[in-house]
C-alpha cells in the first residue's frame, strides 16, 4: 500500500493566510496613518471585515487548489491564475461596499471645506464642482474633478487583490514543493 502524496497540513496553510492578510492590515492601516486620513477607527473596523472575509476568500482558495495537488506544476498554476481572478473581484467588491459610503462622507467634507460643490451625475458617478473652472470642449461630463465610476474602482482594487493572492498560491506551491522535498528525503533516508 502506497503512503498517500505528501500535503501542506492544516495548521500551516492557515497561518500562511492568516500571516498575509494581517500584513496586508498593518500596511494598509500603517498608510492611511502616515498620509493622515480621518476615520481612522472607523475605517479599522471596516478594514478587519475586509481582512475576515479576505481570509475565508483566500482559503476557498486554498480548498480548490488542494484538489488539484497532484497535478504538475504548471497546470496548478494555470487554474491558481485563472481562479484568483472571481476570487478578486469578489474580495474588491466587498472591500467598495463596506467603504463606499465612507469614501463619500470624506470627499463630501473635503469639498465643503474647499468651499467646493459635490453632486451626482446622469450616471451616479461623484462629481466635485470647481467654481470658475470650465471643462474644455469635447471633455467628458465628469471632467477631471469626478471620483472613478464603481467598475473602475472594483477592477483597480481587484486587480490589487489578484496579485495578493498570487502571492499566497506561490507562498502555497513552495510550501507544498518543500513538503514534498522532505517526504521524498525521509524516504530515501529509510532505504
Amino acid at each position: 500500500e502506497s503512503d498517500p502524496p505528501p500535503r501542506v497540513s492544516t495548521k500551516v496553510v492557515t497561518i500562511s493566510i492568516v500571516a498575509l492578510w494581517l500584513c496586508f492590515f498593518v500596511l494598509t492601516s500603517a498608510r492611511g496613518l502616515v498620509l493622515g486620513l480621518e476615520y481612522q477607527s472607523e475605517m479599522l473596523l471596516r478594514r478587519s471585515a475586509v481582512v475576515v472575509i479576505g481570509m475565508a476568500l483566500t482559503f476557498m482558495l486554498w480548498a480548490i487548489l488542494r484538489l488539484v495537488e497532484h497535478w504538475r506544476l504548471g497546470w496548478r498554476m494555470a487554474l491558481a491564475l485563472v481562479v484568483a481572478v472571481p476570487i478578486a473581484l469578489v474580495s474588491a467588491q466587498v472591500n467598495l461596499s463596506l467603504f463606499e459610503d465612507l469614501q463619500e462622507r470624506i470627499i463630501t467634507e473635503q469639498a465643503e471645506k474647499e468651499g467646493l460643490g459635490v453632486r451626482r451625475d446622469d450616471s451616479g458617478n461623484l462629481v466635485v464642482d470647481v467654481p470658475g473652472m470650465e471643462r474644455e470642449e469635447g471633455a467628458d461630463e465628469n471632467g477631471l474633478f469626478s471620483v472613478p465610476p464603481r467598475w473602475q474602482i472594483v477592477l483597480e482594487l481587484a486587480f490589487a487583490r489578484y496579485f495578493l493572492l498570487l502571492a499566497w498560491c506561490a507562498l502555497y506551491f513552495a510550501l507544498l514543493a518543500g513538503e514534498r522535498a522532505r517526504v521524498a528525503e525521509r524516504r530515501s533516508s529509510e532505504f
